[in-house]
Order: structure tokens, then C-alpha cells, then sequence
């Protein structure tokens, strides 16, 4: 596992910092941000770290788990580098908004956490007084990229904050100025009508909700405040204004890329610290070889010493196995650490690599994110994390960028799929100079664009849509092929609430059973002996059966009103509070659990008891009405979704046709019924 510190005192497993700083906290809206992007893995192996509850190893149940956890946020998004999909990238089938970004200069390059969640508040105190949690959001920023060997393979830091409710803490914010103009900078790169619901969320909370009152000086107490740079201005300025000057340093780079020539951002880190002694971690190559030019090894001779980390860090396994054992660990963290022997430490730690790019102002380079964070409280004395080596090794032949791990992307072009309006759309952000032909990524051809148009969203032919619409079932990547190149685009999916879901064959009977059920954890385990026992996944086959289901009338009734009471109080509650993606979904969607999936299972059932049909849709009809009557808003904001479902409804008729096969006098009874069924009955009061 990818360690989210340096420092043998300071090893963790990067996924569990993120749990550990989410704390099992209730997750509103999550941001992520990176420059090179596995969608198949960030969904099945980092959006895990968010909620707290079991999700199955095997990863077709995993997948429906998490597809059920995700229902209960406002929004995820991740932000990723058009030019950053990795060669073994995984499609993605989940809800979560995904925004490539193209930059004029340099390339999108901060890895970013933002989790704004419900901060604990106890539940009979805020039943009483019909409060609603305070939110806290943490912020994290690391070195990690969302791909396997970000969070699973490599030597990564990371560092994460926490921003509490000013009704909670009035402790000052020292770096909310940086992160309102991180966040208006984030927003700036996407298009105006991309879903930046997430990022929104976050950023009126950090607005209107984090004490505004920050600090006037670059210290308290004899230790720096800490500050987010996201090339404000060349780094070494920035630190220069930070206060960095002010005392003794010694001064420790690790960084895994580097310039192809002159040091000189080196050079100008050392001009404004001015450290006693810097050392600079050297990469290698398995086969010892430096990874570096000799032009630049030299030239960071002159100013510092090649070093190493301690060899227990980069070997797999941990610090316990020996390394002649194991494999060493490709570093890729990035970290510049001021510290002095009396105790002082300082530590800058983020994405921000000893390049040109990476040091210059956003406007001229990389876009980057690093925390200046103050770690003199850390325990142990201060020591070198970093050891001279003994010999300085010979340069690799082939010394790659993070640059040389992009994928070319000829034309700035974005695709979507509307699973509700069944639409599939291109927008072209500059002229592509030349037709485009849009292929799956094994080869055949979807659709082509002989004269692409700049600017907004184009809709594409009802052809290519429905071929898009069955290809998103199994990947979510397009092949576009334009006269000087090939290259991959990530598919944005919106109305995902209509989206098939991936289990596909709940029965009536089980769909009832899961909404009657308590917790998140009944119903992920329902899920999981569901998927052990069965359970068809969207594109994969598993073996057949069915969960055992009561069979006496009695409960078979009392289990649908159940069911329908349960599902009822979880809805309206989930609107009340702002949780409409959940609602939506359950309510008007396609998902495993959605009514009008019940709905239709029983209609398309020629075996269905037509008693039990009856009564379903009779308590669906009274579910709708009852949402209709408490939360009329939200019902209109979805028209078309409600007409579907009205539409669905009307088969109502059918079945009470299917009660009375013959005209027996049954008509008159059941609509009186029908009339009352769910209604609030008048009752005179008794009198002596």
C-alpha cells in the first residue's frame, strides 16, 4: 500500500489517513483532483474510504455496494488532466461527475482531497431541537495520483486539514484566503455548464460557513500558520513571503522528476532559505542508474548532496522484511522539508515536483497544491531523513517526465451521455482542424463529425446514442481518431438516476425486503449474500437463485405496507435534509431498489399474484401521492421523471381487471377502496 508519509516514524497507508481524517463521518460532497486518472480504480478502491461500512472484496459485489453508497451524497467529482488517463486505465460505471481539464500552459497537476461531511452532533439533541449536523470539511492535498500505483504501489505523502463550523470553532483559518482562490481557479478551468455541483457545495461552505477573521501574521506562538500553495507566485517567492527566511535551516528535497538541464529552481530555493545543507533525494532505476541527466545531476552537485532514503521505506512490505527480499518501491512523493536540530520543522508536501513548471506562478506553469504545514510538535528529534550516498551512480540511458507518461490529445473535445434525455452530445473547446470519427476502443466505428463546430454541446445522431448507450454498460472510454492521432476520452454520464442499474434481477419480493430493512450495513449484507447467492450484474453472468422469502399471507401483506412505510419515512427525510440524488433515484430511477423497477418486474411477471400485485401498486400510487403532499418541490423539479412513473401507474386499472374476471359485483367494492385506501378516515367522537 502507497504510505501517506516519510519518515520511519511517520508510515501510514494512505487510504486509511483518508478514513482516519473522515472519521466515519456522514460524506455530503467529495472533490478529487489529480493529473493522471484510473476511473475503474478511484471508484472501486478510493470512494470506498469515504463511508463507513463493510464493502466485499469480490469486486462485482463491491461495485453494487458502492453504487448503493454513493445514493447517499449530494455530489462527487473528480477533475483530471484530459492527457492524464492511464495506459491501463479501467472504465468507470458509478455516479460520479468527471471533468477533464486542458490547460494552456503546463498541465493540471494537484492531487487534491476535499470531503466536506456531517459533523457529529447527538441524535436526541438534534431531534429535539430539529438541528441539523454541522458540517466540517477536510482538505488534503498529496502526491498520490488516482490510479493503482498511486494509492497501492508507491512511496507517497499527504497531509490533511480539517475546516470546522464557525458555529462550532471560531479558530481562525490561516489558509481559507488560499483555498476560496484554489477553488474559484478549479472552477475557472471547466466549462461553464459542467457539473460543478460537488465543487459548489465545498465552496459555499468555505465561504459562508469558515470563520473569516484569519490571521494577520506568518506566525503564533513561535510556529507558522499553516498556508496551501497553488502557484500564488514562483514557489520560492512564495516562501520567501511566508516567512521561510527567518531562520537556520538544513533542507531535504524528494522529489521523483526533475528538470532536463540547469537547477536553477534548486538554486533559487537555496537563495531564499539559505540552509546550512541541503540534500536531494536521487531515483533510481532497478538497475541502480540514476534518474536524471547528467547535466542536471551535475548541477545540482553545486549546491547539494545526492541522497537516498533509508532503505526500509522503499522496499515492499514495510519497514519489518529485509530489503535484499523485496522489490524497491518506486518514490514518487514530493516533499521539501525545512527542520534544525533544535526541534523546528517545516514541511511543504503536495504535488509540487523540482521542476520549472512546478515552481512557477499557475498562470505560467503547472497547476499545483502543496501544504506548508509547521510539524515541530511532531514526536522524535529532529534528524536527516535522507543519507548521502556513497558513490554517485551512473545516469539511466532513458530518463523519462511525468510528461512522457501523457497521452497526446489532438483536439480539446468532451462527450456525454443523458441516460434521461437518452442523448449523446460532443462540445469542442477549440477548433480540431479536421474531421473526428468516433470509434470503441476495439475498433468499430460509432459515428463521425466531418466538420466538428467549436462551443457549446452538439447532439451527435439517435444512432450513435443508442450504440453509446449499450457500450457505457460495458466501458465507459471512446476512441477518437482524428488525422494526426488516436486518443481516449472519458464519457461524462449524466442522469445517472436512470441508468440501468448493475444488479439487475431483484425480484418484487427481495426489492420490498431491502427497502424494509434498517441500516446501511442489513442492506449491504443483503446485497452481498444476494450477489454470494446469485444476482445478475450488468455485462457479467453470475450463477442463479433466490433468497428464501416468507410465504404465510399475513406477512406477505404486512411486509409490502411495511416496505412502503419504511421507504416512505427514508425518503421524505432524505429530501428534507437536501439528499435529492438519493430520492431521485429511488423514486424515478432505474436502480435495483428504484419503485418503478418494482413496478415494471411485476407487471412483465405473467406469474404474479394478482392479490399482492394489487396491493403493490395501490401503496405505490399512495407513496407518490404522499411525497407529492410533503415535498411538492421536489416533485415538480422532476416533471418528466414524474410522468414515467404516473405513466407506470396507470397499469393499476389492468390488475384490479385481473381481480374480477367476471363481472361479480367486486367493481363497486374495489374502487370504494381504492378510494380509502391510505386516506384519513373521520371518526365522529363518541358521545353518552
Amino acid at each position: 500500500m502507497a504510505s501517506a508519509a516519510i519518515g520511519e516514524d511517520r508510515l501510514a497507508v494512505l487510504g486509511e489517513a483518508l478514513q482516519d481524517a473522515v472519521a466515519g463521518r456522514k460524506v455530503r460532497a467529495a472533490v478529487f483532483t489529480t493529473f493522471t486518472f484510473d476511473p475503474g480504480f478511484f471508484e472501486l478502491h478510493v470512494l470506498p474510504n469515504l463511508f463507513d461500512r463493510p464493502f466485499h472484496q469480490v469486486e462485482k459485489i463491491r461495485r453494487v455496494q458502492i453504487e448503493d453508497a454513493l445514493q447517499s451524497t449530494q455530489a462527487v467529482a473528480t477533475y483530471y488532466d484530459a492527457e492524464g488517463i492511464s495506459n491501463d486505465a479501467t472504465p468507470a460505471h458509478l455516479d460520479f461527475a468527471r471533468i477533464a481539464l486542458r490547460r494552456r500552459t503546463g498541465c493540471f497537476h494537484p492531487k487534491i482531497v476535499l470531503v466536506l461531511v456531517e459533523d457529529h452532533i447527538d441524535d436526541d439533541w438534534g431531534q429535539r431541537f430539529r438541528l441539523d449536523p454541522p458540517l466540517a470539511l477536510v482538505v488534503g492535498t498529496l502526491s498520490a495520483n488516482l490510479t493503482r500505483a498511486g494509492w497501492w504501489e508507491n512511496v507517497e505523502t499527504g497531509h490533511f486539514e480539517e475546516l470546522n463550523d464557525r458555529d462550532v470553532s471560531d479558530e481562525r483559518c490561516s489558509f481559507r484566503r488560499d483555498l476560496m482562490s484554489l477553488l474559484k481557479q478549479l472552477r475557472a478551468f471547466g466549462g461553464p455548464d459542467d457539473d460543478h455541483g460537488a465543487l459548489d457545495t465545498i465552496s459555499s461552505f468555505v465561504r459562508t460557513r469558515v470563520t473569516k477573521n484569519e490571521p494577520t501574521h506568518r506566525m503564533h506562538g513561535g510556529r507558522y500558520y499553516t498556508r496551501l500553495f497553488h502557484g500564488q507566485q514562483p514557489l520560492a517567492d512564495w516562501l520567501a513571503d511566508a516567512g521561510l527566511n527567518r531562520f537556520e535551516w538544513n533542507l531535504e528535497v524528494i522529489s521523483p522528476y526533475f528538470d532536463s538541464g540547469d537547477a536553477r529552481v534548486l538554486r533559487d530555493l537555496v537563495e531564499v532559505t539559505q540552509p546550512n545543507e541541503t540534500r536531494v533525494f536521487l531515483p533510481r532505476d532497478h538497475a541502480g542508474d540514476a534518474l536524471v541527466t547528467p547535466e542536471f545531476r551535475d548541477s545540482v552537485a553545486e549546491v547539494a548532496t545526492w541522497s537516498d532514503l533509508p532503505a526500509g521505506i522503499q522496499q515492499r512490505g514495510g519497514v519489518k522484511l529485509k530489503a535484499e527480499a523485496t522489490t524497491r518501491r518506486r518514490v514518487h512523493a514530493k516533499v521539501y522539508r525545512f527542520w534544525s536540530s533544535d526541534g523546528r520543522e517545516v514541511v511543504l508536501t503536495g504535488s509540487v515536483n523540482l521542476t520549472s513548471a512546478a515552481h512557477s506562478a499557475s498562470k505560467a506553469g503547472n497547476f499545483e497544491a502543496a501544504f506548508l504545514v509547521d510539524t515541530s510538535d511532531a514526536p522524535g528529534r529532529r534528524r536527516w531523513w535522507l543519507h548521502p550516498l556513497d558513490s554517485e551512480p551512473a545516469c539511466a540511458s532513458n530518463v523519462e517526465t511525468e510528461i512522457d507518461e501523457m497521452t497526446p490529445v489532438y483536439v480539446d473535445i468532451h462527450l456525454r451521455y443523458d441516460w434521461s434525455r437518452e442523448t449523446f452530445e460532443y462540445r469542442l473547446d477549440d477548433s480540431s482542424n479536421g474531421p473526428l470519427e468516433l470509434r470503441t476502443v476495439a475498433g468499430p466505428s460509432i459515428c463521425s463529425i466531418p466538420k466538428p463546430q467549436v462551443g457549446d454541446w452538439t447532439a451527435l445522431s439517435d444512432a450513435a446514442a443508442a450504440t453509446i448507450r449499450e457500450l457505457l454498460l460495458s466501458t465507459s472510454f471512446v476512441a477518437i481518431h482524428h488525422p494526426k492521432g488516436t486518443w481516449r476520452v472519458l464519457v461524462r454520464e449524466e442522469g445517472m438516476h436512470r441508468r440501468p442499474s448493475l444488479l439487475q434481477d431483484l425480484s418484487p419480493e427481495e426489492i420490498l425486503r431491502y427497502w424494509s430493512l434498517l441500516s446501511d450495513e442489513q442492506r449491504s449484507t443483503f446485497i452481498e449474500r444476494r450477489l454470494d447467492d446469485a444476482g445478475t450484474l450488468e455485462g457479467l453472468d453470475i450463477t442463479r437463485g433466490r433468497l428464501q422469502v416468507t410465504e404465510t399471507v399475513f406477512d406477505r401483506v404486512a411486509g409490502v405496507f411495511h416496505a412502503f412505510e419504511r421507504q416512505y419515512r427514508r425518503l421524505s427525510t432524505a429530501i428534507g435534509k437536501g439528499e435529492t440524488k438519493d430520492a431521485q433515484a429511488t423514486l424515478f430511477g432505474t436502480k435495483y431498489d428504484s419503485l418503478p423497477v418494482l413496478l415494471q418486474k411485476i407487471a412483465e411477471d405473467e406469474d404474479r399474484d394478482a392479490v399482492m400485485s394489487y396491493l403493490t401498486f395501490l401503496c405505490a400510487r399512495q407513496l407518490l401521492s404522499r411525497i407529492e403532499s410533503d415535498r411538492p418541490a421536489f416533485v415538480e423539479e422532476c416533471g418528466d421523471d414524474r410522468a414515467h412513473l404516473t405513466e407506470a401507474l396507470d397499469r393499476l386499472s389492468d390488475l384490479r381487471d385481473s381481480l374480477m374476471p367476471d363481472d361479480d359485483g367486486r367493481g363497486p367494492f374495489l374502487e370504494w377502496y381504492e378510494e380509502m385506501f391510505g386516506g384519513v378516515l373521520e371518526v365522529e367522537e363518541a358521545t353518552a
